[in-house]
């Protein structure tokens, strides 16, 4: 039993660094208490699935503890430093060029 409880704790806290490493910024205080709940929600849900049961009600309190939370992420540093454009002239439209060629 001692095992599974070091098992999950493990995963919890692998979960938990990631959802923090994916801000792109510093995580305050309120972003390192929902990363542990959401990552508890997440590991509780695997470990649901794992033992064939039904893991929804588990995603929609994972859906419900991010929408809570505020737990977003900074935003792109690309966009962030782009000026907004003025015109349609103004637009980058590079990107919409690269997916309709991935398209054909």
């Amino acid at each position: 039993m001692k095992e599974i409880t070091l098992e999950t704790e493990a995963a919890r806290q692998h979960v938990e660094a990631d959802l923090l490493a994916s801000l792109g910024r510093a995580p305050t205080p309120l972003d390192r208490i929902a990363a542990e709940q959401i990552s508890a929600a997440v590991v509780r849900g695997r470990r649901l699935r794992a033992s064939g049961r039904d893991d929804t009600g588990q995603r929609q309190q994972i859906a419900q503890l991010m929408r809570a939370s505020g737990f977003k992420p900074a935003p792109p540093a690309s966009t962030a430093n782009k000026p907004k454009p003025t015109s349609i002239h103004d637009l980058d439209w590079s990107d919409i060029e690269d997916a309709e060629q991935g398209a054909s």
